[in-house]
């Protein structure tokens, strides 16, 4: 998405945090407002392009949890919702076509935590282990941080608000087993070459180490130690004016937090593959709503089961 927005092709209003700072900070608040009961309701309105197709590309719309000081419990729908009363309110006359991406929830629930450990599990002693991630999910279900995994009620509520034909769902799996079938209807929505989306998808990195055990968590860095500096409670009043500061902020951002994230304060967590007690779990618990993809959403049941939503009736 950055590349095509930095060749002109389309109008990436986020994440900006991947654009260079002075591009997008605007839409930058607008998204994280969007993406949290916490904030207050956006009253400003992104700058669209007339002649582009605007883009916005974040995962915290499908977001259980976030952080702000602590880590705290959202539901996904409410933020669907919010981002539909918003494009009313704003957008009104815009073309809105939303792409959700779904991956199997025990691969998914595996690779967030260590994709995420430093960000909002590491100091929180309730869930910093990927066993008690696991247990406080699965005992909190649709209330709690493992609400983003009922993949069927989620894009019920996104066909409610925007329409089923507005709606086009992907598998991660298929961006690993057979690209071509994710990349081709993202390539159609925006208008642009499959080719150019493929390569950029097979050279994206991924800041998570995989190992026989499992994965290694990225370092934690100076960059990282102070983003949580930001946030705790001891200086919220003052950080907050750091943040709420454009000019500061993307300073920041522009210099010193380039050499801040470099900087190593320890390395990364060794986070363990999941159990096959586990697995059997996870599954379990959204079995009925995976059932649901293919019952009300017409997904191959075959596919499920293959790529490990559902059981294999073979294996019951």
């Amino acid at each position: 998405m950055t590349r095509l927005h930095q060749e002109g092709k389309i109008n990436f209003l986020g994440k900006s945090q991947t654009l260079p700072r002075e591009s997008n900070i605007s839409s930058d608040e607008i998204i994280k407002s969007l993406s949290s009961e916490e904030f207050p309701f956006p009253e400003k309105s992104f700058d669209l392009s007339n002649d582009k197709i605007n883009v916005i590309s974040n995962e915290h719309f499908l977001q259980a949890f976030n952080k702000n000081q602590s880590i705290t419990i959202q539901n996904p729908i409410a933020i669907a919702k919010r981002l539909h009363e918003y494009l009313l309110r704003h957008h009104n006359d815009a073309e809105i076509k939303i792409v959700i991406t779904l991956r199997n929830q025990c691969s998914l629930i595996h690779s967030l935590f260590a994709e995420s450990y430093n960000l909002y599990f590491r100091n929180q002693k309730s869930i910093n282990t990927l066993e008690k991630y696991l247990k406080e999910g699965l005992a909190t279900g649709k209330n709690g941080l493992f609400s983003m995994y009922y993949y069927a009620d989620i894009i019920s509520v996104y066909t409610e608000l925007f329409g089923k034909n507005n709606i086009t769902i992907l598998f991660f799996e298929d961006l690993k087993q057979d690209i071509q079938k994710f990349t081709r209807p993202i390539a159609c929505l925006l208008e642009t070459d499959e080719d150019f989306i493929v390569e950029a998808l097979t050279q994206q990195k991924n800041s998570k180490i995989k190992t026989e055990s499992g994965y290694k968590t990225p370092a934690f860095t100076l960059g990282l130690f102070i983003s949580s500096l930001l946030d705790s409670r001891m200086i919220s009043r003052f950080s907050k004016k750091i943040r709420n500061n454009a000019l500061i902020k993307n300073a920041y951002h522009m210099t010193l937090k380039k050499v801040a994230d470099k900087i190593k304060l320890s390395e990364g967590k060794n986070v363990s593959h999941l159990t096959e007690e586990d697995k059997e779990r996870i599954i379990d618990t959204f079995q009925l709503s995976n059932e649901r993809l293919w019952q009300d959403f017409a997904i191959p049941r075959e596919k499920l089961i293959k790529y490990g939503y559902l059981k294999n009736p073979s294996q019951e």
